[in-house]
């Protein structure tokens, strides 16, 4: 809607492209993890601002905090059966049922790979773009390197489903 004269891109990483490029051992030990994904970090601070301190609503259920839950660390896609890494530093807080210093060194080698240049497509935004993507196979990232400039965007956000990790067949 409004556009920085300069910057405020974003950028989608593939995350079964990511998943799949990864080595076959490292493959095999995440399809056993879970994390813990808490909104409050990225969106604690405008929850709190929100209608004079109400929240926000959605589907008329107003909202005040969001509550951390786990997920596996590789998600199946329901409808194309892929594996996909399943962690972005905006919502994953740690793994589970490691210590926080392996969750760090984990969750940062997953970082750096699903970020990877050859992982990431980049998106300059013009006045009447539209994007869609799937929050199931993808990561993304709005860029804030425009200064005090002024971006506006609006953003629809569908209710998903249960992520499911790889069989426990397969773990």
């Amino acid at each position: 809607m409004v556009l920085p004269p300069n910057g405020g891109d974003t950028n989608w990483a593939d995350s079964q492209l990511a998943y799949e490029s990864l080595s076959p051992g490292l493959r095999d030990f995440v399809d056993t993890l879970t994390a813990v994904h808490d909104g409050t970090r990225e969106f604690g601070y405008y929850l709190a601002q929100r209608r004079g301190g109400r929240g926000n609503l959605w589907e008329g259920e107003a909202f005040t905090q969001l509550t951390p839950v786990e997920h596996p660390v590789v998600r199946v896609h329901p409808e194309s059966g892929r594996k996909g890494l399943f962690v972005n530093p905006g919502f994953t807080s740690h793994i589970v049922g490691v210590s926080e210093h392996e969750s760090r060194g984990l969750l940062d080698i997953l970082y750096a790979h699903l970020t990877k240049p050859e992982h990431v497509v980049r998106h300059r935004w013009q006045p009447g773009d539209v994007a869609l993507w799937d929050n199931r196979s993808t990561a993304h990232y709005a860029n804030r390197d425009y200064g005090d400039r002024h971006r506006v965007m609006h953003r629809i956000t569908l209710r998903g489903d249960t992520p499911l990790g790889p069989p426990a067949a397969h773990r």
